[in-house]
Order: structure tokens, then sequence, then C-alpha cells
């Protein structure tokens, strides 16, 4: 007989973002719906040109790459909380990713994530009862196609492989491929972000192919903050989420970036979703 934390995982959403951002690395069925930030972020800051901090978005895809040569890293914590009316249950989904990315050149960047712990506590009858394990792995490479004679406006490729290497219940069973493009155009103290990628699992079990469409533009207040606001929609095999994640983002060292995104979902053709969603991030390097 299933208890309410099985029947849980098999509702969860584990995007593997990947994201990223963000990068966003591959993605379970879309019927899923727990742990919407299970991607390991995407956007990498040209860290040491004026407002970096506005130059890339928190959680979207985008054609911003660091200086050749440098080293970058990300950790996210993120948690969604929602209930199950038909199941009379409410969840709450903890996930971390930890990623590293190298810059070969201006043009070409290669990255590796973990999903190092994660965690669903599922509150039903008046009992809670809580499961943890590491979630999956993956690897990823962004090539900028091209770019404007005045560098503000790019365009760039990215592709990935996730690994299963999660512990029961908290990933993929089986290898996952994404494929995905960006347009980022660079405003004076703002920016602009849209794309687009699917992503394909190698084992039947993981549902079917998922589109990721995403939108972003990113202000900048000051000299140490900006604002985002994004759009992600996800579609497959008939159903759909359409996601916004307003976001803030403060750099209090050159090389330093502290993110903090709401998701917030606007519309689902599916019967349940989260209720909502809080993403914190720090980037570190770029130099």
């Amino acid at each position: 007989m299933d208890t309410p934390t099985h029947v849980a995982f098999r509702c969860r959403a584990a995007f593997i973002f990947g994201a990223a951002i963000p990068w966003l690395l591959a993605a379970s069925p879309l019927t899923a719906q727990v742990g919407a930030f299970g991607a390991a972020p995407s956007g990498l800051d040209a860290h040491g040109t004026p407002q970096a901090h506005a130059r890339s978005p928190i959680l979207t895809e985008s054609a911003v790459f660091s200086p050749a040569g440098s080293w970058s890293g990300t950790f996210l914590a993120g948690v969604t909380t929602g209930s199950i009316d038909v199941l009379d249950m409410e969840y709450d989904y903890t996930q971390t990713a930890l990623a590293a990315y190298y810059s070969f050149s201006d043009a070409l960047m290669v990255g590796v994530s973990f999903l190092p712990w994660n965690e669903v506590s599922v509150t039903a009858g008046g009992q809670t009862v809580s499961e943890s394990g590491r979630g999956d792995a993956s690897v990823q490479a962004r090539y900028r196609l091209w770019r404007s004679p005045n560098h503000a406006t790019a365009a760039a490729v990215s592709a990935g492989l996730g690994l299963p290497v999660a512990a029961d219940g908290f990933g993929a069973q089986g290898v996952m491929a994404s494929l995905g493009g960006a347009v980022s155009h660079q405003l004076d103290g703002a920016s602009l972000h849209a794309s687009a990628g699917v992503v394909v699992p190698f084992d039947e079990l993981d549902g079917e192919t998922v589109l990721r469409l995403g939108g972003a533009a990113v202000y900048g207040l000051g000299e140490r903050i900006s604002v985002a606001g994004e759009l992600q929609a996800l579609l497959s095999d008939g159903e759909h989420i359409l996601n916004l994640a307003p976001g803030i983002r403060f750099q209090p060292h050159p090389q330093v970036f502290l993110d903090a995104a709401l998701l917030v979902p606007l519309a689902t053709s599916l019967d349940h979703t989260y209720d909502a969603g809080l993403a914190l991030l720090v980037r570190i390097g770029g130099h």
C-alpha cells in the first residue's frame, strides 16, 4: 500500500533546471509537481563590467558568458510548497544544487552540476512524514553563435546530459538530453532575454519530451541592486505549466552575486500544482 510520501514522490516535479541558468539541464515528466527549482542555476554574469548585476537573469537561460579563462560557481537552495486536495495532504519540497563552470573562451563555457540534498515533507491526517536523498548530476556546454558588432546582442546554443545518480525517488530513471538556444540583449543598465529548449528522456519511465520556453527582463536599480521579472513555460504531451518568477539581485563584491526569486504558478492544465516557491542563489567567480 502506498504511503502519502510515495504518492507525493510520483507527483513531484524534479526539473533538472539546470539552469538554469537558468542553465536548465533536464526535466522529469511534466505531470510531476513538486520541486520546481531542481535545475542547476542558469546564466553566468560577465563580471567586471558596469552594472554586471543587470546583465543576466536569475533563473532563465541566457546568452551571457564569463570572461575567457575564468571559473564560476553557483549554489542554489529552493523550496516549493503546496497541497493535493484529492489526497487531503500538504507538502514541502526542498532542493539544493551546486554547479561549477569554466569559460574556455568568451564564446565557450562548460559546466557540471549536482543536486546534493533534497527533502520531501508530507503532512496528511495530522501526521508528517519526511524523506531525503541526493539528486541527479549533469554536464553541460554553452556556445555563442553570434554577437552584434557593438556586443549588445548575442545568441547562443546549449546542450547537456542529465546523469541518473540520484537516490530512489529523487531523480530520473535514465539519462536525459537537453538542447536549447537563447538570445540576450544588453541595454543601458538593463537586459532582455529569451530562450527555448527541449529535454528528451532516454527512459520511458521519465515521461515524454518537454519543451521549455523562457523570457526575462532585468533592470538595475543602482550600483549594486537589480530586479528581474521572468516567465517560464513547460509543455509536454498536451499539458502545460506557466510560471512567473520575480526576483532581486544584490552584488556585495565584484565577484559575488546574491539572488532571490519567487516562483508563482500562473496557469496549468494539471489538476494540482505547487502554491509557491522560493529560490536563494549565491554566485561566485568570473575573473
